[in-house]
C-alpha cells in the first residue's frame, strides 16, 4: 500500500494507489488491477472504467462534493479560471457546493462528464468523491448495488449476501 493524497482511496495519475486516512485500500499482488478497501465485501478492477460509458457519471439526481482546492484543479483542468468554471459547472447546495448536473431524457449526467468520448473531460483532476467510487460507504451494506451499477465491483463470494 502506498500512502500519499486521496483520502479514502483512489488511484492517482500514474496508476499509482493513494491514501491518506486510517481506512485500508490495497492493490492485490495477485491482480495489480484489482482494488480492496477494509470492511468493503468486493472488489473493483479500475480497467473497467474504460468500457462502462461512465456508469457512476450518469442516472439518479445527485450532488458531487468540491472542495475549494478542487474547483481550482478542475478548472485548470478545462483551461479555465476559476471564475469560468464556477459559473458554468457549479452549483451550490445550502452551505456546499456540488459539480452540477444536466437533464438527459430521464437521467441525469454530471456536467462534466463527455457522452462521445465516454468519460470524464477532468479525469485526472477528479474531485475525492469521484476517485473514491465505488467505495463509498452507502454501497458497503449495498454491494450488489453497487456491482449493479458498476462493471469494475467484483463480489467477494465469501461476504455478505446484501444490497
Amino acid at each position: 500500500m502506498v500512502e500519499n493524497e486521496a483520502p479514502m482511496g483512489g488511484l492517482g495519475h500514474a496508476g499509482h494507489l493513494l491514501i491518506r486516512n486510517s481506512k485500508k485500500t490495497t492493490i492485490s499482488m495477485t491482480n495489480p488491477t484489482r482494488m480492496t478497501r477494509q470492511g468493503f465485501p468486493f472488489a473493483f478492477d479500475p480497467s473497467a472504467c474504460e468500457t462502462c460509458g461512465g456508469r457512476c457519471c450518469n442516472g439518479e439526481s445527485g450532488n458531487i462534493w468540491v472542495t475549494r482546492d478542487e474547483s481550482r484543479a478542475l478548472a485548470d483542468a478545462l483551461g479555465l479560471t476559476l471564475d469560468a468554471f464556477t459559473q458554468g459547472y457549479l452549483k451550490k447546495v445550502g452551505y456546499r457546493t456540488s459539480i452540477g448536473e444536466r437533464r438527459e431524457g430521464e437521467n441525469y449526467a454530471c456536467l462534466l462528464y463527455d457522452r462521445e468520448k465516454g468519460g470524464c473531460t477532468a479525469y485526472g483532476a477528479r474531485p475525492v468523491q469521484c476517485r473514491t467510487f465505488p467505495f463509498w460507504d452507502y454501497f458497503r451494506e449495498r454491494p450488489r448495488e453497487a456491482a449493479a451499477e458498476c462493471p469494475g465491483v467484483i463480489l467477494d463470494e465469501n461476504g455478505p449476501d446484501q444490497g
